[in-house]
């Protein structure tokens, strides 16, 4: 028991070297980035590229930790193609893309465990601000677009978890994976049940951290 309380102080006052920040101290980090987004148990879909900006205010608790909570703007959603064929012969070719943009309120204890080098996790609500689909028809070239009917609820909850990086100047690269707790979207399926689908986002972003 000794030997696993001195490995543990040893630990703690390991990562205490590494602290960028004196306890007490507050930054901005304005960030942008990119979203590879999709909808988890939801078959037949696939990914969607997006924006993602925002801002992130950071406190220090205390030499490794840290509470940050932000307003970041995120582009979700998805993609969906499908074909269908009678007799050998090719009836339909869709090409659909499921827009769902949230402003996200990331709330995390971020942990410094090397120099600039942080792990993090928390929750995250988020409100759907907008929800549009276009939908096109490969073969006649019919396009479609409107309100996405079967979003399930404007409101999100996930768990975001990942890792930053910061450089000495205040550059900070972030790689972050939120998942989805709630159901995003309903689908009606062939057999005449509803597939329900969860926001499953990774996103990488580069921001500035500065002190207030």
């Amino acid at each position: 028991m000794k030997h696993i309380l001195f490995a543990a102080a040893l630990l703690l006052s390991s990562l205490s070297a590494f602290a960028q920040y004196e306890v007490g101290t507050i930054t901005i980090q304005p960030k942008v980035g990119m979203n590879v987004s999709s909808l988890n148990k939801l078959p037949g879909t696939s990914m969607r590229v997006g924006f993602t900006a925002g801002v992130e205010a950071e406190y220090q608790v205390w030499d490794i930790i840290s509470v940050s909570v932000g307003a970041v703007y995120s582009q979700q959603g998805y993609r969906h193609n499908y074909k269908s064929s009678f007799e050998g012969e090719l009836m339909t070719d869709m090409s659909e893309r499921y827009n769902m943009d949230y402003i996200n309120v990331p709330i995390l204890a971020n942990v410094y465990v090397a120099d600039g080098l942080a792990v993090k996790a928390g929750i995250q609500p988020g409100f759907c601000v907008s929800h549009k689909y276009r939908e096109k028809n490969n073969i006649t070239g019919r396009l479609q677009k409107g309100d996405i009917e079967t979003l399930d609820r404007k409101f999100d909850l996930a768990i975001p978890v990942g890792l930053s990086y910061e450089l000495p100047n205040g550059v900070t690269f972030d790689a972050r994976y939120n998942i989805g707790l709630l159901k995003a979207i309903r689908e009606y399926q062939e057999s005449g049940r509803y597939k329900v689908g969860y926001n499953s986002v990774f996103q990488l972003t580069i921001g500035y951290k500065f002190v207030l």
